[in-house]
């Protein structure tokens, strides 16, 4: 739970003690004891329940993808078999689209060209990404300043 009244600064070198929030320990303590009262209740099948809480089979966090959008709104986790199989029905689907809607025999040049142009651009900026953090970390001293 981040305690620290401007969010941006949380786990950067602005993430200090004195920017926790007045009141805010305390309201943490309050809201973990409220679910630890909840938890060891007879309303759960934790803790003090006469009937064993089931073993649910775990997936590795590492077997995971966590997936945010709408601003935060929007939260979706899938394991990576799930990925795999709606990645090839999505490339399977763009193949189709391609395939029936491109005219390859006329305009075979200017497909390639775009296709180049779109690989190298994901690449510059990876490359450049890297290269623009690698210079605010090593050569000015000041690792993630953004």
């Amino acid at each position: 739970m981040a305690l620290i009244q401007n969010s941006y600064n949380y786990h950067t070198r602005l993430d200090t003690f004195s920017a926790i929030q007045p009141g805010s320990v305390q309201h943490m303590g309050e809201s973990t004891l409220s679910l630890l009262e909840y938890f060891t209740s007879n309303l759960t099948t934790l803790g003090n329940s006469p009937s064993p809480t089931p073993i649910l089979p775990k997936t590795p966090v590492s077997a995971l993808i966590f997936f945010s959008a709408l601003g935060g709104k929007l939260f979706i986790v899938y394991t990576r078999r799930q990925a795999t199989i709606i990645y090839t029905l999505l490339a399977g689907a763009v193949s189709l689209v391609l395939w029936d809607r491109v005219d390859w025999r006329n305009r075979k040049k200017a497909y390639l060209l775009s296709a180049v142009g779109v690989a190298g651009s994901v690449l510059s900026g990876v490359i450049g990404a890297n290269l623009g953090a690698a210079f605010t970390s090593l050569v000015m001293g000041r690792a993630m300043s953004w």
